[in-house]
This record gives structure tokens, sequence and C-alpha cells, in this order.
């Protein structure tokens, strides 16, 4: 009976004098008629995988040394095998086989150099002798966090990243939904103040995050293109991408909401994706991996910036940072091609430090014109109340003041409701302005009293002019409610009684 609960299957079977360039074309050619995706070809072997394109259900690895290793393995969450990558295996050597002996001379000669074309340099080969043992051996959840050849840059910044997490919980920042106050204390991109010289906090909020879920979603996404992109450029192009496109995220926060603060390296992130995305546009990456990688890639991008959409995410970030990525990766791809030439790849690599940095330090000083609107908004504030101050006393001044008849007493109400009204208007256009929470709690009750007022002052007149008591009662709740409003208007505000 098969072991049901058994993710992977592996055999090795003797070449039998083939040479290498045979098998890995009868190799090629079975997988092709298997209809599985060939990823990668190596002049040790090829790998490949079996399912949707980017959706595999299983991946295949076959080497050629001493002898032919074959390996299927289940990919992702699928933990009962039923006997699967046993049947896979079979079935590859079964029709490498069959081809192995039905090939002839001039079809490898023809077919090998194409593969040939698409083989990596030695170093970044996962198949070369110098890199199968690292490669091969199981992967367990630590693995993640651990350098190693061709992984240096992407477990460093994911540990950083919680390490910082981990300091600031210790300091008593929220585990789950720290404040704004805090965040921007720690570091966090706060536009208004970034501009004025604090640049640092461009780089700062890239690692600072709004709570642990906002991490470990941030994490997983560095490390699953990471670990692709990063033996792809490379340690340095793979540094330099993740900063500067964490960078130009930070500066399209800015432009589009200064005053947000904005933390989280989810800019830097959707960066990789951007040079990852534009280098699988070109034929830097075999057309099996483009086939493969596009897809899913294009789905994982898709929907993170619809979800971004939703209120409370930066998605100027992201889309900053992505759009970024992709030149940068158009950009690297220079050096790439030419991958002897240190000067040209060095060059690539200032050259988007220095556009930066060029960016950063012509950021205007004043966003959009934010600091004018926020002073015309509170000179226009000042002037507004102190209209409403004098309306106000001249209101109150018509029923202190004596006089003689009935009819002078109606006619000082009616200048009251009149003072009232145009205090109604005053506060009414006030609201337009986009002010912070406690001017509007403010602005709000004031409303409110003004309205009692004027109401109270209509009901005087009504009640002199029609010479009757029928309106006592509602004027002494009337009066109760103004007494309210002035009480809650002369309470200091929570900032004031700390």
């Amino acid at each position: 009976m098969k072991k049901i609960f058994k993710t992977k299957h592996e055999t090795t079977v003797d070449l039998n004098g083939a040479d290498k360039e045979r098998v890995l074309v009868a190799l090629f050619k079975a997988c092709d008629a298997l209809e599985w995706h060939v990823a990668r070809v190596s002049p040790y072997g090829l790998m490949a995988g079996i399912g949707e394109s980017g959706l595999w259900r299983f991946e295949i690895l076959c080497r050629i040394e001493d002898g032919l290793y074959v390996k299927s393995a289940s990919v992702g969450r699928k933990m009962m095998d039923l006997g699967e990558n046993e049947d896979n295996v079979k079935e590859l050597l079964a029709k490498y086989d069959e081809l192995k002996h039905s090939l002839t001379d001039e079809e490898i000669a023809l077919i090998y150099p194409q593969l040939q074309a698409q083989f990596l340099p030695e170093e970044n080969d996962p198949l070369a002798p110098a890199n199968f043992a690292e490669y091969n051996k199981p992967v367990r959840t630590m693995d993640m966090f651990i350098p190693r050849e061709n992984y240096v840059v992407t477990p460093i910044i994911m540990m950083l990243n919680i390490l910082v997490f981990i300091v600031m919980v210790v300091n008593g920042v929220h585990f789950m939904e720290p404040d704004a106050e805090t965040l921007y204390n720690w570091g966090g991109n706060f536009g208004i103040q970034t501009v004025q010289g604090e640049y640092w906090r461009l780089t700062s909020c890239m690692f600072l995050h709004a709570g642990v879920l906002h991490l470990l979603m941030n994490m997983y996404a560095l490390v699953s293109v990471g670990v692709f992109l990063e033996p792809l450029i490379g340690k340095a192009r793979f540094l330099t991408a993740y900063f500067v496109t964490g960078i130009v995220a930070g500066m399209a926060s800015i432009y589009t909401h200064p005053q947000i603060v904005s933390v989280g390296a989810s800019g830097a992130v959707f960066g990789m994706y951007g040079v990852y995305v534009s280098l699988l546009t070109t034929n830097l990456i075999s057309k099996e991996v483009r086939k493969a990688m596009l897809p899913s890639m294009g789905v994982y991008i898709g929907y993170n910036l619809i979800y971004g959409m939703k209120e409370g995410i930066d998605n100027a970030a992201h889309i900053g940072g992505l759009v970024s990525g992709f030149v940068i990766g158009y950009l690297f791809l220079l050096s790439l091609k030419k991958a002897d030439s240190k000067g040209l790849k060095y060059g690539t690599i200032l050259l988007a430090v220095v556009i930066t940095l060029v960016g950063v330090f012509t950021l205007p000083k004043d966003i959009t014109g934010q600091q004018q609107v926020q002073q015309d908004m509170a000179k226009a504030y000042e002037q507004a109340i102190g209209e409403f101050a004098v309306l106000e006393a001249e209101a109150i001044k018509a029923i202190d003041s004596p006089a003689a008849t009935n009819e002078e007493v109606i006619a000082q109400l009616n200048k009251g409701v009149e003072n009232w009204k145009k205090s109604e208007l005053i506060i009414a256009a006030l609201d337009s302005f986009d002010m912070p929470a406690q001017a509007a709690t403010t602005l709000n009750q004031l409303e409110r009293y003004v309205s009692l007022r004027a109401e109270q002052y209509e009901l005087m007149v009504k009640k002199l002019e029609q010479k009757t008591e029928v309106y006592d009662a509602k004027l002494l709740e009337l009066n109760k409610s103004i007494e309210a409003e002035v009480r809650a208007l002369q309470a200091p505000s929570a900032e004031e009684a700390k």
C-alpha cells in the first residue's frame, strides 16, 4: 500500500553510457510530451512543474551527474500524496527511455544549442555541483531567516523589520494597532515634517509596521519575491532596488496625502515585484519561467492594488514602489546582460541612487501648497469667530438693555434674532474647512448653541406679541439646553486637561 502522507519521491537510475547532451534533450522532450512546464534548463539537468501555469501542484527536478537523479515533490499545502509523486517519476522515466533511444544525432545537434542559450552562469545555477546540495536540502521554516549563497539581503531585511517591531512592543507600542502619534515618534513618514528636512523618515518608515499582521503580511511577500529575485540580480542590485523603491514609495505617499503618518515595507516590497515583473518581460529569463510566473505575479499585484483601495491603506506608496521598481528593472537589465562588466553594474546602481537622492532633496517644502492652505484656513477661522463674537455680544445686549415700551423690547429681540441668523451662516461656512477633530467638535457645539439662541429669541418675540404664557415651558426647556451647551463649550478639551 502506498504511503499517503509522503510529499515527495526520488530515485536515481543508471545513464547506461548515454552522453549528457542526449540525456538532457531526451528529458526536455519528455517533459514537453507530458505537457509539463520546463522552468529551468542547465548542463546539469532541468526543473519543471506540473499543473496550471503559475499554480503548480508538483515540482520535478532532474539532475545529470554520475547517474540520473529524478525527484517529484508536492508544492504548497498538498499533504496527501496518494502515490502521485512516485507515478510522476515513473511516467517521466518511461517517456525519457522511449525518447532517448529514438533521438537522432541531428535532432540533438539542433535542440541542444537552443537549451544551452538558456543556461545560467555557473555561480547562479542551482543544479551546478557547488550549489546543488544547498538547493536540494529539505526546506525548513527557519531556512527563510538564514542568509546563504544568493540569499543574503532578503533575510537580513526581514530580521531587521522583525527586530524593530519587537523593540517597539517591548517599549510599550501596541501589538496590534499602534496609533499615528506613536508611529510618528518612532520615525513614521509624515509628509509635512519630512519635507522640512527630516528626510531620514523616508527610510526609517520602511522598518515600522502598524501591528503584527501588517508586519507578517509584508515579510511573507518580501520572502516570496526575494527568494527568486535576489539570486537573479545579485545582492548589490537587490539592496539598491529595495531602498530606492521604498524611498520613491514614501515620496509618492507625501505627494498624495502629506497629512497622514505612513509606515511599512510594502512600498519597497511592491518595488521588488516591479523589478521582477519587468525582468519577466525580457529574454533574460527563459520563456518557460516567464510563462509560469507572469500570470501569478499579475494576479498578486492586481489583487493587492485593489485591496489597497480600502480606507487606511497607503495605495499611493504601493503604486510608487511598483512603478519605480519596473523602471529600475529595465535599468539593471543593461548590466545583467553584460554580467562581466563591473563598471556597468555599479554605474547603473549609482545612477539609480543619484536620481533618487535628487528627487528627495528637491521635494518642495510646501507640498501641494498645504502650508499656505492651512495658514489661510486659520486666518479665515479666526476672522469668522471674531465676527461671531461681535454678533453674539450685540444679540445678548438686546435683551439686557432697558426698554421703555413693549414694542421697543420686541424690536431689540428681532435684532437679536437677525444676529443669531447671521451667526448661523458664519458657522455653516466654517464647516467647509478641513479642520482638526477638536476644532470640528467646537464648531458643532457652537452650531447647536446658536440654533437654540435663535429659537429662544423667536419664542420671546411671540410671547410678547401674543401676550401669552403658553411658550413659558418651552422657553424654560430652551434655557436649560443653552446652559448645557455653554458648559460644554467652556469645558477644557482632552488635550488641555492633560
